[in-house]
């Protein structure tokens, strides 16, 4: 399975990549033109990114909002990834303090493939943003005690995790989080196939 990772400088690329060891992976910095040829993979992910929101600068990831906006494909939003999708359809997002070295629970609130064999999920805090208000667009699968952490596009196959799934507590949670995308993308391009015949 072709996988296009966008990378937004994540300081966990290469643990992120560690995951998708199976499949063929290409990496894409996020300023480059060839984004916008995301449609031709079999998935996407954004990586997060420390430094800077979407917030705070719209402008500087208009390729990535347009991938977002126009592909049909899975996709996967990690942290600013996640920010991308929840500005693209509204959602309300706020900011919360740095929770540098301190894990934290988030609870599942609706069951969903990507949860498959994940019974709890315990993440490292960071400075973040987090949805207050989801949009009409998501329907919510995890929280914190800050606010809305995972999200899922009810009509399309796109994912948004605020955490970030490289450096969950137990490190075969975070292979197998990859793992249920991978599934659930490959899944998809099955069923799109066989619809195209």
């Amino acid at each position: 399975m072709r996988v296009l990772v966008i990378d937004n400088g994540s300081k966990y690329l290469q643990t992120l990549l560690n995951f998708l060891h199976e499949e063929e992976v290409i990496v894409l910095k996020w300023s480059t033109q060839a984004v916008l040829g995301a449609g031709s993979y079999d998935g996407v992910i954004f990586s997060g990114e420390s430094a800077n929101s979407i917030v705070e600068d719209e402008e500087k990831y208009e390729k990535e909002i347009a991938v977002i906006k126009s592909i049909d494909k899975p996709i996967l939003g990690v942290c600013l990834g996640f920010e991308l999708m929840a500005y693209l359809y509204g959602a309300e997002m706020k900011h919360v303090k740095v929770r540098e070295a301190l894990s934290m629970d988030i609870r599942i609130v609706k069951n969903d493939p990507i949860f498959n064999h994940i019974p709890v999920l315990q993440v490292y805090g960071d400075n973040r943003w987090v949805i207050d208000r989801p949009s009409v667009f998501f329907e919510v699968l995890g929280k914190s005690d800050d606010g809305i952490e995972i999200v899922k596009h009810k009509d399309k196959p796109m994912y948004g995790l605020q955490l970030h799934p490289e450096i969950v507590v137990d490190k075969t949670v975070a292979e197998t989080l990859f793992h249920n995308f991978i599934s659930i993308a490959k899944s998809y391009e099955y069923k799109q196939r066989n619809e195209r015949f």
